[in-house]
């Protein structure tokens, strides 16, 4: 029987961190933005929130579709 992890607090304490630069730096770093969902969706799975870090994962294949990261 699979085991779910643990949530770890330190990585994610990254979640607002990491919400907040997209908020304010996606529109202007769009060679970033990508690599900030993936370590969201990290982040997110790391705080015990599944849905939401397939939902950031899945932000990146459909909003960077020709990115390396897609």
């Amino acid at each position: 029987e699979a085991q779910t992890p643990q949530p770890d607090p330190e990585k994610a304490a990254l979640v607002p961190e990491l919400e907040e630069w997209l908020a304010e730096h996606a529109g202007t770093h769009r060679d970033l933005a990508p690599l900030a969902r993936v370590l969201l969706g990290g982040a997110r799975a790391h705080a015990g929130d599944y849905d939401g870090a397939r939902a950031a994962w899945q932000s990146v294949l459909d909003l960077y579709p020709d990115h390396g990261l897609s």
